[in-house]
């Protein structure tokens, strides 16, 4: 059972180190820039979160008991994060418990069928990779439905302030009338309105739930109209309008890149599975590769070469708007 031990404690460092380096790569766009330009208020900075958005999504930590626990941990509060966005939080124990045990238990049996450290620590790094884009996925599926769903949001609060019911009004219908995840989200920032914090606030903590970038432009809409005055119907209708075409040119911009998206994943999946088939089918040709230091270094260089063309593939191909 030892050696299972000392996999196991080497697969979390594996785990914290690798979402150490995630987080550290992880960027901020040309446009969140500028939002944070125009918030003059400071609640979209340039660099990171805000300590505003870090005292509220602590606080949404604290009604979860294993998302608390988490963010207390090393690197966890980022993790946390994440499931929260990802909408994952009433799943957190179980996943947290698989993906713990999976990055010891699988370099222990890859290395116990192999042989090979190297396929051994590989696999260390590849399962909270995986587990990191996973919950990358989830977020940015949930919050594509959300923003796919977000003009018809708009025009049913344009409509509901020209039938005359102020702005919390409009809100609840939407809560009600929209399928999730809009509709979950609005229910969370009425029930927040009803226990006595503001709409402003409210509406702040939703930008720190779905991190789009629409989601933004509609609070930073409402605070300048809220300074200036003016017909919130027409801002409001206006916003829509800006951004069901750039809904448009999102979709345009996919289908115009889909080849190349699709060039990329199956010329980085050609070495992988030609060295996978000769593997099992001869061997022998490997030898000089897996057990040579010169072999286990070019192999890790052919690696690293895979994942950074992977890497330059997908900068060339998103495309901001």
């Amino acid at each position: 059972m030892t050696p299972l031990f000392i996999s196991i404690a080497i697969g979390l460092v594996c785990f914290v180190v690798t979402l150490a380096v995630i987080n550290r790569l992880s960027g901020q766009s040309r446009t969140e820039q500028m939002l944070a330009q125009m918030n003059a208020g400071g609640a979209f900075p340039e660099d990171g979160l805000s300590q505003e958005a870090v005292s509220i999504m602590r606080t949404d930590f604290s009604d979860m008991p294993v998302l608390r626990a988490l963010a207390k941990l090393p690197f966890g509060e980022e993790v946390a994060r994440k499931i929260l966005r990802a909408g994952l939080e009433k799943q957190a124990a179980v996943i947290l418990i698989v993906v713990v045990f999976a990055t010891g238990l699988v370099p222990f049996l890859v290395y116990e069928s192999s042989g090979r450290p190297f396929f051994a620590l590989l696999s260390a790094l590849l399962v909270p990779y995986l587990f990191w884009r996973h919950l990358q996925g989830r977020i940015q599926a949930r919050n594509r439905k959300f923003i796919n769903d977000f003009p018809d949001v708009l025009d049913m609060i344009v409509r509901s302030v020209r039938s005359g019911f102020p702005l919390n009004t409009a809100l609840k219908m939407v809560a009600e009338n929209m399928e999730p995840p809009v509709s979950t989200e609005f229910r969370q920032v009425i029930d927040e309105i009803a226990l006595g914090r503001s709409t402003d606030d409210a509406l702040m903590r939703l930008t720190h739930r779905i991190d789009e970038q629409d989601v933004k432009f509609f609070i930073v809409v409402l605070r300048v109209q809220q300074e200036t005055g003016g017909n919130l119907a027409e801002v409001v209708s206006n916003l829509s309008n800006v951004i069901r075409k750039r809904k448009q040119l999102r979709l345009k911009i996919r289908a115009m890149t889909s080849e190349g998206r699709a060039t990329g994943w199956i010329l980085g999946a050609i070495p992988v599975l030609v060295f996978l088939a000769l593997y099992f089918i001869a061997p022998g040709h490997l030898e000089p590769m897996l057990n040579t230091s010169t072999g286990n270094i070019l192999l890790g260089v052919a690696f690293g070469l895979i994942v950074l063309a992977q890497v330059i593939v997908r900068k060339m191909l998103n495309v901001e708007i």
